[in-house]
């Protein structure tokens, strides 16, 4: 599922071959977006799951999708503003062409591959700690591993699904 790609049709239909949460999680973004569901609007599950046609259990890991977009989004947002952090405009515009290039792959990896949320908080904690004590060696081996070991994440997660 792209980014901004929270579904052009007007149905949900639980027929549907793919896992329910993953088809149910843009209907639910556009319930919020369209304002059906209202801003601070207490959400009754099994209101929710009455109105999809579907059981608890799917509708509480869509809903859990939401957190994973919060995460990667977080994600994002932290990478920009260590990029800038170089202050070097030569290098920022590579790493813009890079990131804006790479988004798509780090999106799908952090929706296929579960594992990535949790790695990617506990390295850009270690990342963060180390440029605050001043170890730019730490933070750069914590960097490296944390690439590294995305890599293998990604790696797995769309061999898995070939």
């Amino acid at each position: 599922m792209a980014i901004a790609d929270f579904t052009s049709q007007d149905r949900f239909d639980a027929r549907v071959q793919r896992p329910l949460a993953i088809e149910l999680a843009p209907f639910l973004e556009r319930e919020i977006i369209t304002r059906r569901l209202e801003p601070g609007e207490k959400l009754v599950e099994l209101d929710l799951c009455a109105r999809f046609g579907v059981s608890r259990s799917p509708m509480r890991d869509a809903a859990a999708a939401g957190a994973v977009e919060d995460c990667f989004f977080a994600n994002v947002a932290l990478t920009d503003v260590l990029h800038e952090q170089c202050r070097n405009p030569v290098l920022l515009g590579l790493l813009a062409q890079v990131n804006k290039a790479a988004l798509r792959y780090r999106h799908w990896a952090f929706c296929q591959a579960p594992s990535m949320i949790a790695l990617s908080i506990g390295r850009n904690m270690d990342m963060v700690e180390a440029i605050r004590r001043g170890d730019a060696m730490r933070a750069e081996a914590v960097t490296k591993e944390l690439v590294q070991d995305a890599w293998k994440l990604a790696r797995q997660a769309f061999a898995e699904r070939v």
